[in-house]
């Protein structure tokens, strides 16, 4: 007697993360696959790679001081250019 087994396939998934007014890569932003433990940063040209387990899934990036953006993608996405339009995320009062 055969048994199959199907287990989930993680999938990669490469880009960049650059910023709309300046055209420059932001280094060090965070890549984080939501409802998971998995994620990444962003090295000095801006690049990632990110194995992820859910398809489609949502990625959480983050950068210091910038308002959180959230993107979805499936097994389909081999390559991700998040271009980044600035809107800071300030604290008024405490």
């Amino acid at each position: 007697m055969m048994s199959t087994f199907l287990a989930a396939q993680s999938y990669q998934v490469k880009g960049k993360v650059i910023s709309a007014s300046s055209n420059e890569t932001l280094i060090g932003a965070t890549l984080a696959e939501l409802n998971t433990n998995n994620g990444v940063i962003t090295d000095f040209e801006g690049n990632f790679e990110i194995r992820l387990t859910q398809s489609p899934t949502v990625l959480s990036i983050n950068y210091i001081g910038l308002k959180a953006k959230e993107v979805i993608v499936d097994r389909n996405t081999p390559f991700l250019e998040i271009i980044w339009r600035m809107t800071l995320h300030c604290l008024t009062k405490l």
